[in-house]
């Protein structure tokens, strides 16, 4: 999604997540805190509270964007989910699935991500190619219990993808069976 959203959307959504950071949903909470004070922030269904997500989603063109590669012309949003890392904080994200994790489930189903600042290569989403094809689903994980000690290390194989270093204005979209993760 190469230039899918202008400076506008990026400003709205990084003041939406300051606000959101500061004001938390029931859900909201940080999943770690290192020596020197950076943090990983995660929070769901913000865009009940969170008037930024709320107009990207309904205002923006999200919607048309995620419809056109399933080749439908109406999509619904569902389910939002923020994280927020402090620069420099060392979490990562251990390989997994978005659906296991919902209400809903199907090949008609998509997931957007998007950074509001660059991201490099070397901390960015990570993919294992062919995952969504599986009849297997991975169990959640709570990923808060997984605090920086390494234990949540994954190793991936020849069949991961990789993706180069992202602008703040790209961002990915794919199916929620897709395994994923991010150093």
């Amino acid at each position: 999604m190469r230039q899918a959203f202008g400076p506008e959307w990026i400003a709205t959504l990084t003041a939406g997540i300051g606000r959101n950071i500061v004001e938390p949903s029931d859900r909201g909470h940080f999943w770690d805190r290192d020596a020197d004070g950076r943090t990983t922030f995660y929070d769901s269904q913000s865009w009940l509270h969170t008037r930024e997500y709320r107009d990207f989603a309904f205002c923006s063109d999200v919607a048309e964007i995620a419809g056109r590669p399933m080749e439908i012309e109406a999509v619904n949003f569902f389910f939002d989910a923020v994280f927020a890392r402090s620069a420099g904080m060392q979490f990562r994200t251990p390989l997994h699935q978005d659906e296991p994790y919902w209400s809903v489930e199907g090949f008609d189903v998509c997931s957007a991500w998007m950074p509001l600042v660059p991201v490099e290569r070397a901390s960015a989403l990570e993919f294992v190619a062919g995952l969504h094809r599986w009849t297997q689903k991975f169990r959640q994980e709570n990923f808060g219990a997984l605090a920086g000690d390494g234990r949540d290390r994954v190793e991936f194989d020849d069949g991961t993808m990789s993706f180069p270093d992202i602008e703040g204005k790209r961002g990915r979209l794919r199916d929620p069976r897709m395994g994923h993760g991010a150093r």
